[in-house]
């Protein structure tokens, strides 16, 4: 694969990270989301369907880049988010709205870590499509998601290290 190539599929990478991220956003559990429901609104079979197709997008891209450590920290990560969000879409009646909200709120910032973590080990400079969610550089995003003072947190490799252990925790609870 030449460099152009490459640097064109991981900017589509990227591109598809940010649409995930959007959509976690939409599901983030601001104030004015709580007054209606919070998380669980966005909990729809055609929703987390959505979420899982551009999900495996990525995981095709991953598996063509040359991403090595990258790309499987990265697809491991979002395979936990795959069985993460199958979780959801089958148990969300019997969960509680804190935990869906706990939940939407990590899929926030794992989406938002990994976007950060592949734009510092791919070194490029990402260009942002409009459409979608700004994505927060890291300090921001710990702070939105109340990980700031987290002492597990030094960077970003140990961030998608804990998620690692993390999400798919959340995926087997019941």
């Amino acid at each position: 694969m030449n460099a152009a190539s490459k640097e064109q599929l991981c900017n589509e990478l990227l591109i598809l990270n940010q649409r995930v991220h959007t959509a976690f956003g939409d599901m983030f559990p601001h104030a004015g989301l709580l007054q209606i429901g919070g998380s669980r609104r966005f909990i729809q079979k055609s929703y987390v369907a959505h979420l899982k197709k551009i999900i495996t997008d990525i995981l095709v891209i991953l598996q063509r880049c040359d991403l090595s450590e990258p790309m499987a920290k990265t697809s491991k990560l979002w395979n936990e988010i795959i069985a993460l969000l199958t979780r959801l879409e089958l148990h969300s009646e019997s969960m509680s709205d804190d935990d869906i909200n706990s939940i939407a709120i990590t899929l926030y910032f794992a989406s938002g870590a990994m976007w950060n973590y592949l734009v510092e080990k791919l070194g490029i400079t990402p260009v942002p499509d409009r459409r979608y969610l700004h994505i927060e550089p890291f300090p921001i995003l710990l702070k939105m998601t109340n990980r700031i003072n987290n002492p597990k947190i030094s960077d970003l490799s140990c961030t998608i290290e804990l998620l690692l252990t993390e999400i798919p925790s959340l995926a087997r609870h019941k």
